[in-house]
């Protein structure tokens, strides 16, 4: 169920219009090598999937899936980073309140927007959104 609803986020990211035209795509791992990176990179991957009871034969079925935005930059620098964050911005929006398959949209988390060591050593803007889908099951 996780990977087909990290699917579904995949397509409607797609589908969408961004201010900065990219392709997501669903890995199993995020990325690791700088050499891998091309371009702007949109990974989604599934991140946790948690059973709680609701009631005695309901089950709520939480599903976490994470959203990488990454790309090499030559500055780090406000003209270099704000389109950036922007992109981030304009994705976490996009997803906000938004039924994504079977899931119903409960929580949406993007926290750090992004990441200074990143910047800082590797050059690498890395901007990830936490978002949490819920689904019942009896």
């Amino acid at each position: 169920m996780i990977t087909e609803l990290a699917q579904a986020v995949v397509v409607a990211l797609n589908a969408e219009t961004f201010a900065l035209d990219f392709m997501a795509k669903r890995i199993v791992l995020p990325q690791t090598k700088l050499e891998d990176l091309d371009g702007l990179t949109v990974s989604v991957v599934p991140r946790s999937d948690e059973l709680t009871s609701l009631t005695r034969g309901l089950t709520a079925h939480e599903m976490k899936i994470d959203i990488a935005i990454q790309q090499r930059v030559s500055a780090v620098d406000n003209t270099t980073i704000d389109p950036l964050i922007a992109l981030a911005e304009e994705v976490r929006t996009f997803l906000n309140r938004q039924r994504i398959g079977d899931g119903i949209w409960k929580r949406t988390q993007h926290e750090p927007i992004y990441l200074p060591d990143h910047l800082r050593q590797l050059r690498t803007f890395t901007s990830v959104i936490t978002v949490t889908y819920i689904e019942t099951q009896s």
